[in-house]
């Protein structure tokens, strides 16, 4: 954490301390997994209220042994340095290994903290701390903490969700045309010719060039 240009960090714990029981390691279950990040939180809300109630014994119960006294000299200093309040502001986790025998676990998170102080707000780089944590009477407490400023941080890796094909287009069927039938025009029947010697035109009941018939006179 930086405070006031001062530099001020947990201490590294020595790579005896820092190391997991010795055996076979092997990745934490769902219940010790829960139980160790349960630790971990507790214990940097810890920090966080004994800095701002300056009471840096509030921390001892999620920590033990040497790391304890370094941690509450490390809070010190920093009201010493007036500052006056701190805050993490993201916390991500990377793995959690536990010691064959169940007893210790390396637990890694990348943590990014904002210090308050009368001299003004610094929000410090991302820092990876490799925690070991150890079973204490049936609670899991903290026993070191080797931090590394600037680490990089893991980059979550978003998995495109498929894209849904979209169903094949059924063909439409297209009507044939029905063919219109044309009516064929049908011959007029034509009159025959009437039989020669009879005009068209003579009135009905009067032959056609009836003789004439002279009546002699007496």
């Amino acid at each position: 954490m930086a405070a006031l240009g001062l530099m001020l960090f947990v201490p590294l714990a020595s790579a005896t301390a820092a190391a997991a029981a010795p055996g076979r390691t092997t990745l934490a279950d769902d219940a010790v997994t829960t139980a160790v990040q349960q630790a971990i939180q507790h214990s940097n809300d810890e920090q966080v209220q004994a800095i701002a109630s300056r009471n840096v014994s509030l921390v001892a119960d999620t920590v033990t042994g040497d790391y304890a006294r370094q941690l509450t000299s490390t809070l010190q200093d920093m009201l010493d340095n007036h500052v006056t309040g701190i805050a993490l502001l993201g916390l991500q986790w990377g793995p959690i290994t536990v010691a064959a025998d169940g007893s210790s676990a390396v637990v890694t998170t990348y943590e990014t903290w904002r210090v308050v102080s009368t001299a003004g707000t610094v929000d410090d780089a991302p820092t990876r701390n490799d925690y070991t944590v150890v079973l204490d009477a049936g609670t899991w407490k903290i026993k070191s903490d080797a931090q590394t400023v600037g680490a990089p941080t893991p980059v979550a890796i978003d998995t495109p969700a498929p894209t849904p094909t979209a169903p094949s287009a059924t063909p439409t069927a297209t009507p044939t045309a029905t063919p219109t039938a044309t009516p064929t025009d049908m011959p007029i029947p034509t009159p025959a010719d009437m039989p020669s010697g009879t005009p068209a035109d003579a009135p009905s009941g009067t032959p056609a060039d009836a003789p004439t018939t002279e009546v002699p006179e007496e």
